[in-house]
């Protein structure tokens, strides 16, 4: 699969196209509240993006953060705005809990590989400058990774540690959709 990927992605890069512009992009979406990324257009009917996306929560002692890297390509299949994408990334969920009372912590990291799919538009890509785009992506996530620490007490033969676990292996391998309502990017 990869010398598949590499081969595509050497083929695009190196074709013949009429013109090719780098530019950056920042975006906002849900889950993925920040995003933001590089983006290179090959002609009319190709565009490549390297994304960061992420999710930070806080509330009290706990703390919660969903990041995911990719890199995509998009077919504009009629050389406009609208594009059919896929990508690759890897995604981690780090979730931390102190209770200060007990002196006791917990955390977990949960990554994952991912495959993307993405229907999109990026009106304005063809005359170079600014441009305003929108996506939807479905993420889908393989071969998890979990890894759990304690202090104070939770110990890794708990029903609580195990179920930790198991949640963060299923969270591992889940399903979902990423919405960026916004996405606003310059090509130089």
């Amino acid at each position: 699969m990869k010398k598949i990927l590499l081969t595509l992605i050497t083929a695009l890069l190196f074709s013949p196209l009429v013109k090719a512009d780098l530019g950056l992009n920042l975006g906002l979406g849900l889950p993925y509240v920040s995003q933001y990324g590089i983006n290179y257009t090959m002609g009319a009917n190709w565009t490549a993006n390297l994304q960061v996306n992420s999710l930070d929560l806080t509330t009290g002692e706990a703390n919660a953060n969903l990041g995911m890297n990719e890199f995509g390509i998009n077919w504009h299949p009629f050389s406009g705005s609208f594009f059919i994408g896929f990508g690759i990334g890897q995604q981690k969920l780090e979730v931390t809990a102190v209770d200060s009372t007990i002196n006791a912590a917990a955390s977990i990291d949960v990554s994952s590989t991912t495959t993307i799919a993405k229907l999109g538009w990026m009106w304005g890509k063809a005359d170079s400058g600014f441009w305003f785009g929108m996506d939807l992506a479905f993420i889908s996530p393989t071969g998890s990774k979990v890894n759990v620490e304690t202090t104070g007490g939770l110990g890794t033969n708990t029903s609580q540690y195990k179920d930790v676990v198991d949640l963060g292996e299923k969270f591992g391998e889940l399903s979902y959709m990423n919405l960026t309502f916004a996405r606003l990017g310059y090509l130089f």
